[in-house]
């Protein structure tokens, strides 16, 4: 049972947006309601000139190629339209905010995934049930992979506990469910199937969950399903740091952004844990792990390079026949790299 929870968090609600007159700029900002909360799939457009973009979950947007002066339009089905002017000579920093529309609309819940990637490419098929888990909002902070997703109907635990449990979808697992990391498909030579233990869940922004048969979308590996993780972006210094009472399992979190960079450190550690029926169960371990983003934009096309170290020690394997039987992992090391090739921005 989670315990205690306590996060620092600094984010800015305000952007600046300097543009001299008549050129070209990439206009980037944040869409938030009344009490700064952010407003995510709002529509942002450049007026008259087809230039537009969706705000992520983070109620952020970037419009690329707009000439000021300018219109910049805001809608949503619940907020207010709003008409923001850009002037030849913008000076001062703007803050987007959307007033609720005063009528009660007749809510409709549709479990999809967001875009699914960066570069806007359709995660799913059509007709295939996609989830999206967003880790900062579960009521405690969840310790794996597999203990964020269950929760999603259809998935479930699958093999034994520890920091290595694995998970199925719809009754498949193995390597018949695809699991990606920012796009990067993950790989495993464990028979119980492929573990992202490398990365902490509190260093994950966003989980996509697609469950069902998606080998044509994605060849081989996504009969059961795909599972996709995207890395936090970090804006500013974060901080945060939780304890769980089983295993005396504890976590420690710092993370900061800026100037396209996104930067995050994660340490976790845990004692060997209780079954319900007070039997101890062999799930020690400590593992320190970090995200390293940098991203940037030249013309108009964007680049991104994202590293994943992680350094795991003394890690125990759950099992039935511990004490008598015990199997320890010595060490885990991993290092995951991507560089994405130039892709034309949103909006260009």
């Amino acid at each position: 049972m989670k315990s205690a929870f306590f996060g620092i968090s600094t984010l800015s609600l305000l952007f600046l947006v300097l543009v001299p007159a008549g050129s070209l700029a990439a206009i980037e900002g944040r869409v938030v309601n009344p009490e700064g909360k952010s407003i995510w799939r709002a529509r942002v457009e450049v007026a008259g000139t087809g230039i537009s973009a969706f705000t992520d979950t983070r109620g952020g947007f970037t419009l690329g190629g707009a000439r000021c002066p300018c219109e910049i339009r805001i809608s949503h089905p619940r907020f207010e339209d709003l008409t923001v002017e850009l002037p030849s000579e913008p000076a001062e920093a703007l803050a987007i905010s959307l007033d609720p529309k005063p009528f009660l609309l007749e809510e409709v819940v549709i479990s999809g995934s967001r875009e699914g990637s960066r570069d806007g490419d359709a995660f799913a098929p059509v007709a295939i049930a996609a989830n999206g888990v967003d880790p900062a909002e579960q009521p405690v902070p969840p310790s794996t992979l597999t203990e964020l997703v269950k929760a999603v109907p259809g998935v479930s635990e699958n093999g034994q506990g520890g920091v290595f449990q694995v998970f199925s979808v719809r009754g498949v697992s193995r390597e018949r469910v695809l699991t990606l990391l920012s796009g990067m498909r993950v790989v495993s030579e464990r028979r119980a199937g492929v573990s992202t233990s490398f990365v902490d869940p509190l260093l994950m922004g966003w989980v996509d969950v697609l469950r069902g048969p998606s080998s044509t979308f994605y060849g081989s590996g996504a009969l059961g399903g795909v599972i996709q993780v995207f890395p936090q972006e970090f804006a500013g210094w974060s901080a945060k740091t939780a304890f769980e009472s089983e295993g005396r399992e504890n976590v420690q979190v710092m993370g900061w952004g800026g100037r396209g960079w996104s930067v995050g450190l994660a340490r976790r550690e845990a004692a060997n844990g209780e079954s319900p029926d007070g039997n101890e169960i062999n799930s020690h371990f400590s593992q320190y792990s970090a995200t390293v983003a940098k991203r940037w934009d030249r013309g108009h096309r964007r680049y991104e390079i994202l590293v994943i170290p992680a350094v795991a020690r003394d890690i125990g394997k759950a099992s039935t026949d511990f004490p008598a039987r015990t199997t320890n992992y010595p060490e885990e090391n991993t290092c995951s790299r991507s560089w994405r090739s130039p892709r034309a921005r949103a909006g260009d």
